[in-house]
């Protein structure tokens, strides 16, 4: 305990904080806490009654302590006013837990009153970096597979420089184990790096990114739920910084934060689930309507040309032969309907069958090609190339006969009469690559990203006959054959599918498909 004897304050570490008055008083204390002490002890020399206060003050080796200051009048014999007696206590451990609380509190509910998970993603890194002085900070969550960490659109910067870096940050992914939130992903343990930018590509892997963006210091945290790692949130600032434990133990130590967090993730889930299950009554109440539309066009024409084939048995063979070709046609439209509708269930129930077999790509190409001609007549013409020696390949069948009958049919259907439909076929890489080419409608592209949903369809075929199911189970069979599929299209111009599909390495026995 140290006494204040008129108004002169003795550092508890053996330098001089104050002396004399005016600016010698303040000598020493925190700059921000100077006027806030000069106001409390001259209010209180003013009207003779204690005082306390609370400031940070310099000491000897320059690091600032946090100071409780208590003063009570003394008085002389004769009643004069003598100055003050009492005593300044180190407060500053007090002071940093009551900090980090604050910062805990503050934090949590604000993600508590946040809108998403992402929301309050942001809100922790904001929060972080104005009560700690980072520059920046990012959060990586994993993947709905777990299989690795990806960008969270949360992050949070001081400074408009750190703009590129952080969109660059975006590209990234880390699998487990590599990188800073990788490696934390997996260890479930804070990371320190005094300076990433001068860190090898192995250990921090965006090292000239930081170098250009002028960052040094890195702390990674993870932030834990139920012993589960949710997110990986990660700070930088522009100078070199050795480890900071208490601010590491703060973060990392909170797990309350990560259980407001993963409240905010299931939340988010659940909403979207809703949203996506009101979405999906939608679609299926119209899919109900369309398909009873669907299936009423053919039949009606079944009918009426049976009905006519029965009232005028005696016409000539010519119009006869019409009147069973709309029959035809008809039945097989309801026919593809109803494989539509029996794939959907079937890829719902998880039971669409792959069944792979060496075929020749070359022959299965050019027989669907020949049959689908037939049916457009001369209304379009289809052509087929395989400029390379793409033949063999190891796929199913049955699963590329829905593929490229329904793409090409869907060209067919969109572009006007005597158009080209161009279907091309070459290896690249180990893949075989299909193009499907039509110089149709096109599709707009804000539906470009919605074509391979369920019962979607795009906005400008609201007259042209369909159900919006084609796309989708044909991703649902490229996807069964570990391939990709990619669109291209502007309106007005044309459209162009790509589909990459793995030729394949079976195994030892094998069955042989009809196209060989």
């Amino acid at each position: 305990m140290l006494h204040l004897l008129q108004s002169n304050l003795v550092d508890l570490y053996g330098a001089i904080a104050r002396a004399g008055s005016g600016a010698g008083l303040t000598q020493g204390l925190y700059p921000e806490d100077a006027q806030h002490w000069l106001n409390a002890y001259t209010a209180a020399f003013d009207a003779q009654q204690p005082y306390t206060v609370e400031y940070r003050l310099r000491r000897a080796d320059g690091q600032y302590r946090w100071m409780l200051e208590t003063g009570a009048p003394r008085f002389l014999p004769d009643g004069q006013f003598a100055g003050y007696i009492g005593s300044c206590l180190d407060i500053t451990e007090r002071k940093l837990a009551e900090e980090d609380n604050y910062l805990l509190q503050t934090m949590t509910q604000a993600i508590f009153e946040s809108q998403d998970f992402h929301s309050a993603l942001a809100i922790a890194l904001q929060k972080v970096c104005e009560a700690t002085r980072w520059d920046f900070g990012e959060a990586w969550v994993p993947r709905a597979d777990r299989t690795v960490l990806e960008s969270s659109r949360a992050w949070y910067s001081k400074s408009e420089r750190l703009i590129q870096f952080r969109q660059q940050s975006e590209t990234f992914t880390f699998l487990p184990g590599v990188g800073i939130p990788g490696r934390i992903w997996v260890s479930k343990r804070p990371e320190w790096h005094r300076d990433v930018s001068s860190e090898a590509d192995t250990s921090y892997l965006r090292s000239q990114m930081a170098l250009v963006a002028g960052l040094k210091a890195a702390l990674g945290i993870p932030i834990l739920a139920n012993d589960e790692v949710i997110t990986v949130l990660v700070f930088y600032m522009f100078e070199a910084r050795g480890e900071d434990q208490r601010l590491i133990d703060l973060i990392s130590a909170s797990t309350e934060l990560g259980l407001f967090i993963q409240r905010k993730q299931t939340e988010e889930e659940i909403r979207k689930s809703l949203v996506k299950e009101r979405e999906l009554n939608e679609l299926k109440s119209n899919f109900i309507s369309i398909v009873s539309h669907e299936f009423r066009t053919p039949l009606t024409s079944i009918v009426v040309a049976t009905e006519l084939l029965e009232k005028h048995q005696q016409q000539d063979e010519t119009r006869k032969r019409g009147y069973f070709q709309r029959i035809r046609a008809a039945a097989n439209r309801m026919n593809r309907l109803l494989e539509d509708v029996l794939l959907i269930g079937q890829g719902e129930g998880g039971n669409l069958e792959f069944n792979p077999a060496w075929m020749n790509l070359e022959l299965f190409c050019q027989g669907l090609i020949d049959e689908l001609q037939l049916n457009a007549g001369d209304r379009h013409r289809l052509t087929f190339a395989n400029p390379g020696d793409c033949k063999q390949a190891y796929m199913d069948a049955n699963l590329l006969h829905h593929i490229f009958n329904n793409l090409l049919s869907n060209a067919i259907k969109y572009s006007p009469k005597g158009g080209v439909v161009r279907l091309e076929l070459h290896q690249h890489d180990g893949l075989a690559w299909f193009q499907v080419q039509d110089s149709g409608i096109g599709i707009p592209a804000a539906d470009q990203q919605h074509l391979f949903e369920f019962f979607h369809r795009a906005t400008n075929v609201s007259t042209i006959p369909g159900t919006g199911l084609g796309l989708a189970i044909v991703k649902q069979c490229v996807d069964l054959h570990g391939g990709q599929i990619s669109v291209k299209s502007t309106v007005g111009i044309g459209t162009t599918f790509v589909v990459r599909l793995p030729i394949g390495s079976p195994p030892e026995q094998m069955y042989e498909s009809d196209y060989l």
